[in-house]
Order: C-alpha cells, then structure tokens, then sequence
C-alpha cells in the first residue's frame, strides 16, 4: 500500500510476502495453499462490501463508551478477508472500540464516502483484465474485500485476498480539520475515495509478486533496501498504469525535486538488511534526514522500475521481471537510475 501505515506494525513486512502478508519463519506452507486458493479467472474473482455496511449498523446500534459489544459482534461475525485483517491492524473487537470512540470524528467524517466503495467494483474488474493481458497466464486474482477498521492500514493482502482498510482509503480533501486531531500522520497520508483504483492495483501487484516468488519466502527476513524500494516501486508504476490514476503522494514532488541528493543516499545504501537504514526510505519518518516525507523508497522503486521497462526492448517480458524480481542489482543497472546502462 502503497501508502502510508505510520508505526503500526510495517516492520513486520516481509519482501515477497506480498509486502504485508506478515509471513512468520516455517509458515511457507501455509501461504502456499492460501496462494493455491486464488484463481486466474480476473471475472471469477469476488469483491466483497459487505463488512463496511456491517460496521456502520454496529456502530448506529452503539454509542459512545458502550461500544465494545457491538464491535465485538462486527469482529467475530465478519468475512474472512476481515478476520485476515484482525491480526496487527484491528487486533479486537475491544481495541476497535477504542480507537473509534478516541477518533469519532474522523470516522463520522469518512462514512458517506466508505459507502461508495461499491461503485468502483467496475473500475476494480478493468484493472484485472489489464493485469491479466500485462502479465499473462500467471497472473493471479485474489477476492478482494474492503472493510472498515482501526486506522492502522489502507491496504493489505492476507490468506484469503486483498484487504482494503477503506476507513483510511476514504477520507476526503476537504474536510474539517477537527476529523484530524491526533492522526496527523493518517490525514497527511489518506487517499481519497477515487483513489481506490490505484490502491487495489498497488496490491494486486503484490500479490503478483507473491505468486512468482512463493518459493523465497526465507529470503523475505534478510531482504536489502533496494529489494524492499522496487517491491513497493514496482507496486506503484504498475499501479498507475493499471489504474490510469498517477500517484498523488508527498513522495513524489520531493523525489523529483531532489533527485541527485536522494539516489546518492540510496544507492550508498542499497545493499543494507538494516532496520535503521530501510527506514530512511521506507515505512518510517527518516531520522536521518529531517524534511524527507516518509517513503521515499517507493519513489526510488518507481524510478528504478520504469527506468527499466523503458531500456528493455520486450515491455511484457520486463514487467514480468520486475514482479520475480530475480536479481536486483541487474535490474538498477540497467534502468539507468545508477547511471547509464
């Protein structure tokens, strides 16, 4: 997700594991018969809304400080995409009651828009029957469910599908500030509804990533910043081109205005495993240099990638490439983006 999950829980992000399938070491087989579950059918795939209309009717039949039964209902009860969605993000019934009751304006705020998540069930099938022309027989489809949750992630994949955490993915430009008290991190970040597109590609792309690389999942724990930028790259260019929506973060006007300044960090970088150096560019405020947007790296990754589609003369054997992912360092050098190939 493309996209800005502030402190809760990306470290746990593994490389290939769809960029958020959390993948525990020896669980390989496990993700291997969820992988086994998605189709190649992009119409057989479901899209799934009824977890937000679920939510907003816990809600209503709550109220402030007299949450947690309702909310506990909503958990238990909900589809599997949401029970995918538990672990990390909206943890319980109890904890979801909180943060409601702690951020009730932002949740008043984002209502109408969730529940035009189902209007873009149209635009949602185009992308996949792209995605399967771009790709070719590989290309898997997951369902994809959108359900409403506790703020923490805009988008995931699980064992059972594409999770979009439509609270964080429908917040509209403009809005009363007050919605924003306390999650200035999330506001700075939320996409809007139409966004929706761009995101679901994004993760669609992960889950491409996933299929072709189910069997490196070890490789995941010991994965370099340059592996982690073009897995979220890749995420990104591919999603706009799927989408036909360019990408609307703070990284983007940053990476562009000061490019030199930010390939010569990155590349100097590149080969680490560390938390800290990974988190300049990825998943974190840089502390090292204050005034960078968090993520830079997906900026980096998109360079790189479409760097790369353009010095290949097959687009379709390249676009392949960068979703294996094989090696990495062949793919920086020839995009360009350390130099001339």
């Amino acid at each position: 997700m493309t996209f800005a999950f502030g402190p809760f829980g990306r470290a746990m992000l593994l490389l290939f594991a769809a960029i958020a399938f959390s993948v525990a070491p020896g669980k390989a087989k496990a993700d291997e018969s969820a992988y086994a579950s998605w189709g190649h059918d992009p119409y057989a795939a479901r899209i799934i809304t009824g977890d937000i209309d679920r939510f907003w009717l816990a809600y209503d039949a709550s109220s402030r400080g007299r949450r947690i039964d309702a909310m506990r209902s909503y958990v238990a009860n909900g589809s599997p995409g949401e029970h995918d969605f538990i672990p990390n993000r909206i943890r319980s019934g109890d904890h979801l009651a909180s943060v409601v009751d702690d951020h009730e304006a932002y949740y008043q705020t984002v209502r109408p828009w969730t529940l035009r998540a189902r209007s873009y069930v149209p635009q949602i099938r185009r992308i996949f029957s792209t995605a399967r022309k771009l790709i070719g027989d590989e290309a898997v489809f997951p369902d994809v469910y959108f359900v409403i949750g506790a703020l923490s992630s805009g988008g995931t994949a699980g064992e059972h599908g594409l999770i979009m955490g439509t609270e964080v993915d429908t917040l509209p430009t403009k809005r009363d500030q007050s919605a924003c008290q306390g999650l200035t991190w999330l506001c700075s970040a939320a996409q809007p509804i139409d966004r929706v597109p761009f995101i679901v590609a994004h993760e669609l792309m992960h889950a491409e990533q996933w299929a072709l690389n189910r069997d490196r999942v070890e490789e995941a724990d010991n994965a370099t910043l340059l592996q982690l930028a073009l897995a979220e790259g890749v995420a990104d260019y591919l999603g706009e081109r799927l989408s036909g929506l360019r990408r609307v973060a703070p990284y983007v006007p940053f990476g562009e205005a000061h490019r030199a300044e930010v390939r010569d960090v990155f590349l100097a970088a590149r080969t680490s495993t560390k938390q800290r150096e990974i988190a300049e560019f990825l998943y974190n405020d840089p502390a090292l240099h204050p005034g960078w947007p968090h993520d830079l790296g997906y900026d980096v990754g998109y360079r790189i990638a479409q760097g790369y589609v353009l010095n290949r003369a097959d687009e379709r054997a390249a676009i392949r490439e960068l979703l294996a992912m094989k090696d990495a360092e062949k793919i920086l050098t020839i995009s360009g983006y350390a130099g001339k190939p």
